[in-house]
């Protein structure tokens, strides 16, 4: 019993463990050069060319760039960010949103 527990839960930490190596830039962005920052950007578009499209390097950089210019950085803002008189601007935004937790649901089953 505790090893099956054991196997699943190295599964697990496998899943999340890509996972982080694909999605992870995306909440430590602040601590990224722009090299690296443009490399791991690169690197998602590259692992899902169907679903993210090329130009999600340059938003992603550009958003980086907002925020460091002093703007807040609460969840309702960074949205406002992201919409033009009231429609998302980004649909590689709402893409990767949605690949996420695509991802997300299936590395759990």
């Amino acid at each position: 019993m505790v090893d099956c527990l054991i196997v699943e839960l190295c599964k697990r930490l496998s899943a999340y463990s890509g996972l982080h190596k694909l999605f992870g830039f995306m909440t430590e962005f602040e601590f990224l050069t722009l090299d690296d920052l443009q490399k791991c950007a690169t690197h998602l578009v590259e692992s899902y060319p169907d679903d993210i499209e090329a130009s999600f390097v340059d938003e992603f950089v550009q958003f980086k760039a907002i925020l460091e210019a002093g703007q807040p950085r609460t969840i309702t803002h960074m949205i406002g960010l992201l919409k033009l008189n009231g429609e998302l601007t980004t649909a590689n935004f709402c893409k990767l949103c949605h690949r996420c937790t695509n991802i997300l649901y299936n590395s759990s089953l």
